[in-house]
């Protein structure tokens, strides 16, 4: 499975304005104990980064439809 970038993952909490309450909650978690780590994983599977996919993945791959044969 290919993931996003950390790059391409904070672009696009920026683009959606989740930018701020993502490095909170990262924060938060920093405060608590965690390692910068493990405040980033957890933070970021909870903004969904486990279910981005990178941009130009897919792109390109034709969609056939299918047909019942008689």
């Amino acid at each position: 499975m290919v993931k996003v970038t950390s790059e391409e993952f904070a672009a696009r909490l920026k683009s959606s304005g989740k930018w701020d309450e993502f490095k909170a909650m990262r924060q938060a978690r920093l405060d608590s104990g965690m390692s910068k780590k493990q405040a980033y994983d957890e933070t970021a599977s909870d903004y969904g980064i486990n279910e981005m996919v990178p941009e130009g993945v897919g792109v390109g791959v034709e969609v056939r439809e299918e047909r019942a044969v008689s």
